[in-house]
C-alpha cells in the first residue's frame, strides 16, 4: 500500500470513527434521563440496583489478580471505562480527585478498563491514577453484566454501599454534582 493510500485509508477510519461517536453522543442526548438512585420495585434477583455486589476477580495492569472481596466493608465507585472513550478521559482527573479526597474515608474508587493492558498502563501512569486499575476485555464485560449493566456506552459506574449492596448505576461521564449525590451520602456513617 502506497504512503498516499495508507494516509487516506488513516483519515477516512478517523473521519468513520467520528462520525459513529457522534451519532451515539447525538441518540444519548435525546434519550430520557434514567434514575440512577432509586432502587426498582421487588427482589433484584440478578445485578442492579439493591443487588449485593457481584463476585469477581480480575487482574490490574501489572498482572496481579484482584479480587472483590478486598474491598469489603468499603464504599466503591467502580467506573466501567476504555482508552479510545473520550467521556471517560474526562472524568479520570475528577476520580484521582475524589479518591485522594475521600480515600482515607473508606472510598475506593476502582476503574476497570475494557480495553488492552498495555493500553491501560500507558494511559494510567500517563494520567497518575490513584486508584484500582483493573482490566478485562469479555472478562470485564461479564463483571458489568453482574452488576446489571448491559453495556452498551461507556463510561458507566456502579456505586456500592459499606455493606456490600449495590446504590446506584450511572450511565455517561461523572460530573462533581454527580459524586457529590451519589458517593458522599455513603462516606457519612
Amino acid at each position: 500500500m502506497s504512503a498516499r493510500r495508507a494516509e487516506l485509508f488513516a483519515i477516512i477510519t478517523v473521519l468513520a470513527i467520528g462520525a459513529g461517536l457522534l451519532g451515539a453522543w447525538a441518540w444519548r442526548a435525546n434519550q430520557p434521563e434514567l434514575p440512577t438512585a432509586v432502587p426498582p420495585p421487588g427482589p433484584v434477583l440478578s445485578g442492579g440496583i439493591g443487588a449485593p455486589r457481584p463476585a469477581f476477580s480480575l487482574r490490574d495492569v501489572d498482572g496481579s489478580t484482584h479480587d472483590a472481596t478486598e474491598w469489603d466493608g468499603k464504599v466503591l465507585l467502580v467506573n466501567f471505562w476504555a482508552t479510545w472513550c473520550p467521556p471517560c478521559r474526562n472524568e479520570m482527573p475528577r476520580l484521582i480527585e475524589l479518591q485522594d479526597a475521600y480515600g482515607d474515608r473508606g472510598l475506593r474508587v476502582i476503574g476497570i478498563a475494557l480495553d488492552s493492558p498495555d493500553l491501560v498502563a500507558a494511559y494510567a501512569e500517563r494520567m497518575g491514577v490513584n486508584y484500582a486499575m483493573l482490566w478485562g476485555e469479555q472478562d470485564a464485560i461479564d463483571v458489568a453484566h453482574g452488576f446489571g449493566i448491559d453495556v452498551v456506552g461507556l463510561p458507566i459506574s456502579a456505586v456500592v454501599d459499606r455493606q456490600g449492596q449495590v446504590v446506584a448505576l450511572h450511565i455517561g461521564e461523572l460530573h462533581e454534582d454527580d459524586l457529590a449525590a451519589l458517593v458522599l451520602p455513603l462516606l457519612e456513617d
